[in-house]
């Protein structure tokens, strides 16, 4: 069995550079899947979609036979696509008419390849396979089949399928996705074009044998500045891609493109264009100076008398997004003012308290001053008045009367004495009633 499974990969692999439902084999291989004998039954082998998209060039075919020698049960073998989209539950595929394969083969086209038939003698029963066969089949060089990415194979029996003859469908005990099971056709003049199939298969063990080689067909590599596309290269027949730009930029052409049989693709490569900003507007009682609002320009807010600006003074455009806010202008505050001549008075009535004060400190220090010398004077004409002798200048004025410039002269100090006893007594008088004040 493992050389069975080399020689059947190997056989797929001479020439394939891409495969779509290629066969699968395993150690443990159990009967064929014995199908209903009528009625239309189609069988969709979903395990290996189509890696990539061109030309289909070949085919290959593995049957179990219980009889030997015995051929493969009549049946169409064709490419399936992907239908338009999913519809309450179902995912629904489109047969290629131009890649359909009538089994039996009835043209000897094995490309050069003879058919390989391996016995099998420990098939469990009941009604074990005593051989399996695996053939090569090549289209025409002038077939210009074309198949898309995530296509998958399928076999058609129009009157069902009987168990006596070579069957291409087997219980896989590796199979991770299985057959579909058609279970809603849709024909066209005669011929099924379209089959409903679950999302989930139908039947998980049931593995199609069959499998085909696609020649690609590329499309240049793509890149997108300042944008990204949604799937990475390469890109192949039939493959869809999207356009996004980055944000502060907009796309400029076509949102997205398929890669057609030519090799070339739909639509020509958009671009991502940065994108400029809007009108900011103007604040109430305020303006601007801006005169462009492309990406990178910038512009300074004033306002008018009697306001001031709250925000940002300068602004800028960055792909189509201003860096910051339309700031506001509001109202000025008004500030209190002394007028000149308020502040000349209230400085006069300053600079004459602290005179006044300046003075009344002196006159008080004055006061205490003459007020101690007083007390001496006093002291000292209390005692003179008080004790008469012959040298007081009294006695002198009285009795002395020969000597007459004596006596102008002792008259003359007398009256100073006086009016200095006469002062000193006024500020005495003055010192007590401001003391009693």
């Amino acid at each position: 069995m493992i050389f069975l499974t080399f020689t059947v990969l190997a056989l797929i692999g001479l020439t394939t550079p891409c495969n779509v439902g290629v066969p699968h084999e395993s150690s443990t291989l159990n009967v064929p899947r014995l199908a209903s004998s009528t009625g239309t039954q189609v069988y969709l082998g979903l395990e290996n979609p189509a890696s990539c998209g061109g030309y289909l060039q070949n085919y290959t075919i593995c049957y179990y036979n219980r009889n030997a020698g015995v051929s493969v049960y009549p049946g169409e073998l064709s490419i399936w696509e992907v239908g338009p989209g999913l519809s309450n539950g179902f995912r629904v595929y489109d047969k290629i008419i131009e890649s359909v394969l009538n089994l039996p083969l009835t043209i000897n086209n094995t490309c050069g390849i003879d058919p390989v038939v391996t016995p099998i003698s420990d098939a469990p029963d009941p009604d074990p396979a005593v051989e399996i066969v695996c053939m090569y089949y090549c289209l025409p060089e002038t077939s210009t089949v074309l198949v898309k990415p995530g296509s998958v194979v399928g076999i058609l029996y129009p009157e069902g399928v009987g168990y006596g003859r070579g069957q291409i469908l087997t219980r896989h005990t590796l199979q991770t996705v299985g057959t579909c099971v058609g279970i809603d056709f849709r024909f066209s003049l005669g011929d099924l074009v379209r089959v409903s199939c679950r999302l989930v298969p139908a039947n998980t063990t049931t593995a199609l044998l069959a499998g085909a080689g696609i020649e690609p067909i590329y499309c240049p590599e793509l890149s997108l500045q300042y944008g990204s596309i949604n799937i990475s290269g390469p890109y192949s027949y039939g493959t869809g891609i999207e356009y996004t730009c980055q944000t502060g930029f907009q796309l400029v052409g076509v949102s997205s493109q398929i890669c057609l049989s030519s090799g070339n693709w739909s639509d020509e490569l958009p671009y991502c264009n940065v994108l400029n900003c809007t009108d900011p507007g103007v604040p109430s009682n305020g303006n601007h100076d801006l005169r462009s609002f492309t990406n990178g320009s910038s512009g300074v807010f004033y306002c008018d008398n009697g306001f001031t600006l709250s925000g940002n003074r300068l602004i800028t455009c960055y792909r189509g997004i201003w860096n910051a806010p339309v700031p506001d202008c509001v109202p000025l505050v008004p500030t209190t003012s002394v007028p000149n001549s308020k502040i000349g008075l209230i400085a006069g009535l300053a600079v004459s308290t602290i005179l006044v004060f300046i003075i009344t400190m002196i006159l008080v220090i004055v006061i205490v001053i003459f007020r101690n010398k007083i007390k001496k004077i006093k002291k000292q004409n209390c005692d003179v008045d008080m004790i008469e002798t012959n040298e007081s200048p009294a006695y002198n004025l009285l009795n002395n009367d020969d000597d007459d410039d004596d006596d102008m002269q002792y008259n003359q100090t007398y009256d100073r004495e006086m009016r200095t006893y006469a002062t000193i007594l006024s500020l005495d008088e003055n010192y007590a009633r401001i003391e009693d004040y």
